[in-house]
């Protein structure tokens, strides 16, 4: 009998969408071995272009549990993604599950026995003291969505004319009609096809009079038809959010934008292993240091050292390789019971 599969996770115009995504990334490789994982997610969101296969359940977990938790088995697999639950809802979750799984990004609590993943490379074993804790740590456990596992090989152009520009679900910053109007100052003839989210409101009425024929909006675009425009695209200009992984897969040199202060460690890391020029904090971003973020991805051999070491970093198979090892490990424990 296979194991149920639940995901806790969150994900609003504030808080943001990347916990679901990754959780949506793992569902997928849960689902690829058969499985049927069910989702509670709290936050105040329209689920529909995250294009769920299965059980999705909008419900404020982190205060409401219990009920919740009378529909756990003893052979169910958990997985925990949150940057607001306190350690008593793991433990709780815990207590049962047969098996719990922890998505982290930055060692925020004590977790309980299980399996923790951070696949963002920022964070050594020692900064985990529980040593009742599997760890899957590194680039090689970055979970992206399905649709960015198996892709071809990215054709890097000679001059850059196509640009995506994509600050997630919600653009906290309002950086969008920023960004579009230094490329208008910088080149008119740019092409540049911009990612409105299901929360981005402030500026949208200024890109719609704004060059419209060098300009192309999509609004809440599918997977994809994202990883289309990735690939398509000579350049990405993005925040640091779960894009730029996304971004790294395809091969896609990015300019990445510090969104929130959290994000620092990643954009770091990325730009270490050449996958991206880091164009640091939003609110210190302006033409002159934008034109010349550009002006380094003008060569196209730099452009296609980026786009080669992106997709090293992030191979796609990280969901799969999460997903054999909690498989793996259950039935380890199983076999112990026995």
């Amino acid at each position: 009998m296979k194991s149920p599969i639940y995901f806790f996770t969150e994900g609003s115009h504030k808080m943001g969408m990347g916990h679901i995504t990754r959780c949506q990334a793992l569902g997928q490789a849960f689902e690829e071995r058969r499985y049927k994982p069910e989702y509670f997610i709290r936050g105040n969101l329209d689920f529909d272009h995250f294009d769920f296969s299965f059980d999705v359940e909008n419900i404020e977990w982190l205060h409401n549990i219990d009920p919740i938790l009378s529909k756990l088995k003893d052979h169910s697999i958990t997985i925990i993604d949150s940057y607001h639950a306190p350690s008593e809802i793991y433990q709780k979750i815990r207590s049962k599950s047969f098996v719990s799984v922890y998505f982290d990004d930055t060692a925020r609590i004590s977790y309980p026995d299980g399996i923790l993943v951070n696949g963002a490379a920022l964070s050594s074993a020692t900064v985990y003291v529980n040593s009742g804790l599997k760890l899957l740590l590194g680039t090689k456990y970055q979970p992206v969505r399905k649709v960015f596992w198996d892709l071809p090989e990215k054709i890097i152009n000679p001059e850059i004319e196509d640009i995506l520009i994509m600050f997630g679900g919600t653009d906290i910053r309002n950086m969008t009609p920023k960004i579009v109007t230094m490329l208008e100052q910088l080149d008119h003839r740019y092409k540049k096809h911009v990612i409105i989210g299901p929360g981005t409101k402030k500026g949208i009425s200024n890109l719609i009079n704004i060059n419209k024929e060098n300009t192309v909006l999509y609004f809440s675009p599918s997977p994809y038809q994202l990883r289309d425009l990735m690939l398509q695209s000579d350049i990405a200009i993005s925040g640091a959010g779960q894009s730029l992984f996304e971004l790294a897969r395809t091969g896609t040199p990015t300019l990445a934008i510090e969104i929130v202060d959290n994000q620092s460690g990643i954009i770091s890391y990325l730009e270490n292993e050449g996958c991206l020029v880091n164009l640091h904090h939003w609110d210190s971003l302006d033409y002159n240091s934008f034109s010349k973020a550009m002006s380094q991805l003008s060569p196209v051999e730099k452009r296609k050292i980026m786009s080669s070491r992106g997709r090293k970093v992030i191979d796609g198979q990280g969901p799969r390789r999460i997903v054999d090892f909690i498989i793996n490990y259950s039935k380890e424990l199983k076999s112990q019971k026995k």
